[in-house]
């Protein structure tokens, strides 16, 4: 069995509609949002087969150009960003879908095998296979 560490980066700020911080109706989002830089955290589920560790994150509207995994010793690291591309509004009635960056930092505690890592990304999801590594036999060679 897998023990997964899920470490989450909290917002500086976030927009709920009843923070102090938040936009009042009639003020433009872009100003506010240059004004207050947040992260958010996306849905993710993880699980596990005999083969691999699997990893899926709910991530629509982010462009694969905007999104960077790394992988370091056991440590999985998933970072993005979310643009706000519609018009600029008015005023803003009601915002529930979070925009800016956001960052996902995963230890696991085995080992995986580097070389056989997908990323697939389809229908505003990310998944991301894993496979275990397994142990090598090492072969005695003579002098």
């Amino acid at each position: 069995m897998v023990t997964i560490y899920f470490k989450s980066k909290k917002s500086h700020t976030s927009f709920t509609g009843l923070d102090e911080t938040a936009p009042s109706f009639g003020k433009n989002i872009n100003n506010w949002q240059n004004n207050h830089p947040h992260r958010w955290q996306p849905a993710t589920d993880i699980y596990e087969t005999e083969e691999k560790i699997i990893i899926l994150m709910e991530i629509a509207g982010i462009k694969e150009e905007d999104l960077t995994i790394l992988l370091h010793q056991n440590t999985l690291i998933v970072q993005g960003i979310r643009r706000f591309t519609y018009e600029s509004p008015r005023a803003i009635h009601q915002m529930e879908i979070p925009y800016g960056e956001f960052s996902v930092e995963l230890s696991f505690n085995i080992p995986v095998d580097d070389s056989q890592i997908e990323a697939i990304y389809d229908q505003g999801f990310l998944r991301i296979d894993l496979p275990k590594a397994r142990p090598k036999q090492i072969h005695i060679t003579k002098e």
